[in-house]
């Protein structure tokens, strides 16, 4: 079921490319066949970070494969969700715990906002559509860390570095500057 949904996902893709009004007939096809490759991930830790892996590339091709801005953001959407999940999930595996996960995927998810402000500059939809996956997966970073106020506090810090970093862009210096200094109040008080 992981091949029918990456071959699925990479065929909707390479439709797109040919003619965008049909790349998007054939997804509904990937998403029915996500279902039971979610199904059967979940059944052992190292299919679901194997699963993740495959998916998290497969969603990055197609959004290198896709022509319209729409189906390349979306497909750099869903890689950028992937990625941040396969993060985590590959640390919990590992077992350091989910706390120590929900560091990981913050982090991940920081770094990806900043390969999104810098690397994607040129693709104004695709970036927003990146970021704001970024900026979510943050808070359920955030939020898998929170039981252990260490790893909370150690979240939050990446998260306001990650987020500084985001902010020397001219352009997006207000809304990540704002941002950082949140979370470094935040990650202060959390180290308190």
């Amino acid at each position: 079921t992981t091949c029918a949904t990456v071959a699925l996902l990479l065929t909707a893709a390479w439709a797109d490319r040919r003619s965008p009004s049909r790349g998007w007939a054939v997804l509904p096809g990937a998403v029915i066949a996500a279902v039971p490759t979610a199904d059967l991930a979940v059944g052992s830790p190292a299919r679901s970070v194997l699963t993740l892996a495959v998916l998290t590339f497969a969603a990055l091709g197609a959004a290198v494969i896709a022509r319209s801005a729409a189906a390349e953001a979306a497909y750099a959407a869903l890689a950028a969700a992937l990625a941040v999940a396969f993060v985590g999930v590959a640390v919990d595996t590992a077992g350091a715990g989910a706390p120590v996960a929900g560091f990981a995927a913050a982090t991940a998810a920081g770094g990806i906002i900043c390969l999104a402000v810098y690397l994607l500059r040129a693709r104004p939809r695709t970036a927003t559509a990146v970021e704001m996956v970024g900026a979510l997966g943050g808070a359920a970073g955030l939020a898998v860390a929170a039981p252990s106020a260490t790893w909370l506090a150690g979240t939050l810090t990446a998260l306001a570095a990650l987020t500084s970093l985001a902010g020397l862009r001219a352009d997006r210096r207000i809304g990540y500057g704002a941002a950082a200094g949140a979370l470094a109040l935040a990650a202060v008080w959390a180290w308190l």
